[in-house]
């Protein structure tokens, strides 16, 4: 997670906090697309964050749609993060 709050500017709290204005849900959406890349179940996922597994579809969802439309407003925040190693 201190990745995505570096990358994206926000604090630990803000990412698991239930703000669900931009500047803090697509790096939410992001860090739930990472856990259930690293192999966390989305029940389990939501467990961490504290959201149905629903949420979590629907998050890491959103995250895969901004990487695949190349979403210029986020554009440099997923070019760092492939930067890091993570994979999108």
């Amino acid at each position: 997670m201190a990745d995505i709050c570096e990358v994206f500017g926000v604090t630990q709290q803000q990412v698991m906090g239930s703000r669900r204005h931009e500047e803090v849900a697509i790096p939410r959406h992001f860090y739930v697309a990472m856990l259930i890349r690293s192999g966390y179940g989305y029940s389990e996922a939501g467990r961490l964050m504290n959201r149905d597994h629903g949420t979590m579809i629907n998050s890491r969802q959103r995250a895969e749609d901004i990487v695949e439309t190349n979403a210029r407003k986020w554009r440099k925040e997923v070019a760092h993060l492939r930067r890091l190693g993570y994979e999108l």
